[in-house]
């Protein structure tokens, strides 16, 4: 004897199975293309702006993170890490690298466009 017993569900027939996919498909794309059809204009401001007179003179952009020189020393740092710490020479202690410079240029650049 199978100690496994027989799944006694009757199955669906491939043809069977086709129509409902078929038939689900047909009722979820009527519906997106009536969302479509019935869909209006939506304007996001409905009130007329008033020019209160001020200008915008300058926007600061904080980042957390850029390519810089350690602010401590690399020795401290190298205790806490599985690879030494870079060593740029003839930068100064947390002052930006040179690809740190192009870095911050590019995105000045990015947000003067």
């Amino acid at each position: 004897m199978n100690p496994i017993t027989p799944n006694t569900e009757p199955k669906l027939s491939t043809k069977r199975r086709k129509a409902v996919a078929g038939s689900s498909l047909k009722i979820v794309l009527t519906g997106l293309l009536l969302a479509v059809a019935i869909e209006s204009p939506v304007l996001a401001q409905t009130i007329k702006a008033v020019d209160d007179g001020t200008v915008l003179k300058e926007i600061i952009f904080f980042g957390r993170h850029s390519i810089r020189t350690a602010t401590s020393g690399t020795n401290s740092l190298d205790q806490c890490s599985a690879n030494p710490f870079p060593d740029f020479v003839g930068v100064t202690v947390g002052y930006l690298t040179t690809n740190g410079q192009q870095a911050a240029g590019l995105l000045g650049s990015y947000f003067h466009e």
